[in-house]
């Protein structure tokens, strides 16, 4: 599972921000986030995400001259492609590493308990010696 973690989250950590918006874009966006199942979080990671691969993607149509418009056209649609593949995989890795972390956590509360199960055993197994003892006297 590390070796997953370090190829797949290589440089990654969890960063919080915190911005104003104005209330009919947060209605927008929450009906946005509903309409496709994400949670809040899911939905601002995905928008980020693809809003960045749209400003980027407007960049080189820059580049691009204008009678090529074909090329324009195809263009266009592998852009759209392109932002919805990456809008997903944000979201994606973004809930592979909540997992992650949640399955840490639980695998530290699992190694916990077995600890104190094991204790608990020696603890009732001296106690049945100790009761057996009693009995023989």
């Amino acid at each position: 599972m590390d070796t997953f973690e370090d190829d797949f989250f290589t440089n990654v950590g969890m960063r919080h921000i915190e911005f104003d918006i104005l209330d009919d874009v947060w209605r927008e966006l929450q009906e946005e986030f509903t309409e496709n199942g994400w949670t809040e979080q899911e939905g601002l990671m995905f928008l980020l995400k693809a809003g960045l691969r749209a400003v980027k993607d407007e960049q080189m149509i820059k580049g691009i001259k204008h009678s090529e418009s074909d090329t324009l056209k195809e263009l266009r649609r592998a852009q759209m492609e392109h932002l919805l593949l990456e809008g997903r995989y944000a979201v994606m890795k973004y809930r592979t590493f909540q997992l992650l972390q949640t399955v840490k956590a639980l695998e530290w509360k699992l190694n916990a308990i077995r600890t104190e199960n094991e204790r608990l055993i020696r603890a009732n197994q001296a106690m049945r010696i100790q009761l057996s003892a009693d009995q023989n006297r």
